[in-house]
């Protein structure tokens, strides 16, 4: 009876182990299909949300002449900010916002062609901003944010060759808005400590990415602007407040 008993309980247990490892099995099977939907699911709602901005806010890049009359567009409908012409209104560099790669990049469009050059490539949650044309057309100046860095770069319209670096902001929220008729300055304004903004002019002479400065004007000065004047192009700056400061050389 003793021997009978033992062969049942081991062939009882014999069964219910295999059992109990075939149910944590199953159990530890199941967790990545779980993982695996719930990605689905979110990245489903993340494209879903994506195409409703983009139909409620993509644009055409249109122009209007003087009397407000539409004489034509340019490009596709896309998500534009920050339009703005070539020096010889032949091209017009514009910021264009990709929600699913969540990155904001500089493209050159040409009126003529519609054709699209892509001039810089971020990644995740990198950004670009403020763009100017140099006075040939030649090159574009820009304001990027470069893991969680801001810079001033520039680089060729046609997007050949590396953007290159011309001034690493120690702060942030930095607004690039002229480049001077002989090519030599940048003039831009940024935040200071006490809160108002300060205008700044920089040369475009490239020493170690950190530019000698010349501090050009003080608190609510904002879109600095060179004078399109032969002789002070470079050394005349006004804001939407007035003029704000003159010098030589």
């Amino acid at each position: 009876m003793a021997c009978e008993i033992q062969v049942q309980n081991s062939y009882r247990l014999a069964v219910f182990v295999p059992a109990a490892v075939l149910s944590v099995a199953l159990l530890l099977g199941q967790a990545p299909q779980v993982s695996d939907d719930n990605a689905k699911a979110k990245a489903a709602a993340k494209a879903k949300q994506n195409a409703k901005n983009f139909e409620n806010n993509a644009t055409v890049i249109t122009f209007f002449d003087r009397e407000g009359k539409k004489v034509g567009t340019v490009g596709e409908r896309a998500l534009y900010s920050q339009p703005v012409m070539s020096p010889d209104r032949t091209r017009v560099a514009v910021i264009k916002n990709d929600l699913d790669a969540e990155a904001r990049d500089l493209w050159v469009l040409d009126v003529a062609t519609g054709k699209n050059t892509r001039i810089t490539t971020s990644a995740a949650r990198d950004s670009v901003n403020g763009p100017v044309w140099s006075p040939d057309g030649r090159q574009v100046a820009y304001v990027a944010m470069r893991n969680s860095s801001e810079a001033v770069y520039r680089k060729a319209v046609s997007g050949e060759g590396p953007e290159e670096l011309l001034y690493k902001n120690p702060g942030a929220f930095l607004n690039l808005s002229d480049w001077s008729l002989d090519g030599r300055f940048l003039s831009f304004s940024k935040s200071d400590l006490a809160g108002g903004l300060c205008m700044f002019c920089r040369s475009m002479v490239r020493v170690n990415a950190n530019l000698s400065r010349s501090f050009v004007a003080s608190h609510n000065s904002s879109n600095p602007a060179f004078l399109r004047t032969a002789a002070s192009c470079h050394t005349c700056l006004w804001t939407r407040q007035g003029k704000a400061k003159c010098s030589s050389g």
